[in-house]
């Protein structure tokens, strides 16, 4: 009983992780959002830009949607290693209790705690 109340607890704290990182994705969702609506009505308004400043700019925003790729897959990764940390957790619990109480083995299902 102690171990899936410490299971649901590790599995609200990986829920809390990944709401931080979602949140922090939509954020930078929202920036790049305006900076693109900023671009689209200064480009409506006819106006001359230095060659440097675009240039600087243009690389600022490639540097931030690089940057925001590599969030968005860093977080796929860390859900997926969850996930398969989860798997293994349980297995391995299932495993122990199997071993440490054979009678019981007709209540024990393979199949994971969801």
């Amino acid at each position: 009983m102690a171990q899936l109340v410490k299971q649901q607890d590790e599995a609200e704290q990986q829920r809390i992780e990944f709401k931080t990182v979602l949140d922090q994705l939509v954020l930078a969702n929202e920036e790049n959002r305006r900076l693109r609506e900023e671009r689209d009505r200064s480009t409506t308004e006819p106006s001359f830009v230095p060659r440097a400043d675009f240039n600087r700019v243009l690389e600022e925003l490639t540097r931030d949607r690089d940057e925001a790729r590599k969030l968005r897959e860093e977080a796929k990764q860390e859900a997926r290693q969850r996930v398969i940390d989860n798997k293994e957790r349980e297995s391995f619990y299932q495993t122990m209790l199997k071993q440490q109480n054979p009678q019981a083995n007709a209540n024990i299902t393979d199949t994971p705690f969801e």
